[in-house]
């Protein structure tokens, strides 16, 4: 089968783990995510001296991104038109892309946080002080996002240290602070980029 590997292959690839470059062999096996999410039957090579992977082969990816898919939590609130407007237009200015902007800006927002301590007690201080009409404004556009599991405990983090503050409030904060809050800002532009 044609650009399938299979198991037993053996590559040449350079070990962080060893230090050095060394043989690894091809099998089946789990491989776990950076945001701990395990994947079944991925077809990885595993390094010969240590056993850490070293690569994946092109013919798992598609599950190592169904279990990323599986893996997010979706979140249900409301806004206000406005504020919907606002990410609607930011998201365009910066990706050419209106649609799934208020998740864009939310998730933006969220990875700022957890950039650091620094940049988390920043962001903390910022929303719990955070005034602004808009926020008053009633909640009129329904919204659904999906967050993966870091963003998740990243979300019930802050609000836990925000003493009750609703997830809907946060995120209403989170679009406003996107404004004018440069670790979000700079979070923004970098996942434009991406």
């Amino acid at each position: 089968m044609n650009g399938i590997i299979l198991p037993g292959e053996k590559i040449e690839a350079e070990c962080d783990c060893c230090g050095e470059f060394v043989t690894a062999t091809y099998d089946y096996g789990k491989l776990v995510l950076q945001s701990g999410v395990t994947v079944d039957k991925v077809m990885r090579a595993v390094c010969d001296v240590c056993g850490e992977v070293l690569e994946v082969a092109h013919q798992s990816v598609h599950r190592i991104s169904e279990a990323k898919r599986k893996s997010y939590v979706k979140k249900n609130f409301r806004l206000p038109q406005p504020l919907k407007d606002y990410a609607e237009v930011k998201a365009l200015e910066l990706t050419g892309e209106a649609r799934g902007a208020v998740e864009f800006l939310v998730r933006a927002g969220l990875r700022a946080s957890q950039r650091s301590v620094r940049s988390h007690k920043a962001l903390l201080a910022r929303l719990s002080s955070l005034q602004d009409p808009i926020l008053s404004l009633p909640g009129d556009s329904p919204e659904t996002i999906l967050l993966p599991q870091d963003l998740s405990r990243e979300m019930a983090s802050l609000q836990k240290e925000l003493h009750g503050v609703s997830q809907s409030d946060i995120f209403r904060r989170l679009l406003v602070a996107s404004e004018q809050e440069p670790i979000i800002q700079k979070e923004m532009k970098s996942a434009a980029r991406a």
